[in-house]
C-alpha cells in the first residue's frame, strides 16, 4: 500500500521560472486529497535548506528516488514536470495554455505506480461596444488575463490529473488508461470518487 507520499517541487522546461511555484500548492493539495499522508511544503521546503539548495526544483535530481523517499519516510515520491507554460496575445483574444506530466514513483523500487501528462487552456476575449470599452477591455486581457488564466490553467492541468490518481492504499493494477491525446499512461486502477 502507498499511502505517504512526498511531493516534489515540479521541474519546470519553461521560459517561466515560477511556473513551478504556482503549480506546486495545488498538487499538494490534489494528491492529499486523494487520501495520501502529504508531507508539508514547509518539510520540502526546510529539506532544501538544509542542503543548501537554491528555489530550483531541478536540485533534488541529484537524489535517487529511495533516498528521498527514506529523507521524508514515504512509501512514494510524486514527481512532475511543466513542459509548457505561456501566453499568447493576438488582437482581441488571449490565451494561456499549460502542460505537464505527473509520476507516481515507488520509494523503494523505483518503479513508476502511475503516469500522466495533461494540458489545459484558458482563454479571454476583448468585449464592448464603444472604443472606449473596447480599449479598456483591451487592456484587461493583456494584463489581468494572464494573471488568472494561468492560476485557472494551471489548476484545471493538475485537477484533470490528480483526478485520475489512484486513490490512496491502492496498489496499482495493470490496468491501462488513456489521455485526451489517445496516448496511454501508466498502470492505474479506475476508480472513480463517489
Amino acid at each position: 500500500d502507498f499511502a505517504r507520499v512526498v511531493v516534489l517541487p515540479p521541474f519546470n522546461e519553461t521560459r517561466d521560472r515560477d511556473a513551478w511555484k504556482i503549480l506546486w500548492p495545488h498538487l499538494l493539495a490534489g494528491v492529499a486529497s486523494r487520501g495520501y499522508a502529504v508531507v508539508s511544503q514547509a518539510d520540502v521546503e526546510a529539506f532544501y535548506r538544509r542542503n543548501n539548495f537554491q528555489a530550483d526544483p531541478a536540485e533534488i535530481q541529484m537524489y535517487k528516488h529511495d533516498e528521498i523517499a527514506r529523507e521524508f519516510g514515504v512509501d512514494a515520491v510524486f514527481y512532475s514536470n511543466i513542459s509548457k507554460w505561456s501566453y499568447k496575445y493576438v488582437g482581441v483574444y488571449s490565451e494561456f495554455g499549460c502542460e505537464a506530466e505527473f509520476e507516481l514513483v515507488d520509494g523503494k523500487t523505483g518503479e513508476s505506480l502511475w503516469k500522466v501528462t495533461e494540458a489545459s487552456v484558458e482563454s479571454s476575449q476583448v468585449r464592448g461596444r464603444s472604443a472606449a470599452d473596447l480599449i479598456l477591455s483591451l487592456i484587461g486581457v493583456a494584463g489581468n488575463a494572464f494573471l488568472s488564466s494561468n492560476e485557472a490553467a494551471a489548476r484545471r492541468t493538475v485537477d484533470q490529473a490528480i483526478a485520475r490518481l489512484p486513490l490512496a492504499g491502492r496498489n496499482p493494477e495493470n490496468v491501462e488508461t488513456s489521455g485526451p491525446s489517445g496516448e496511454s499512461d501508466t498502470k492505474a486502477p479506475l476508480r472513480e470518487d463517489p
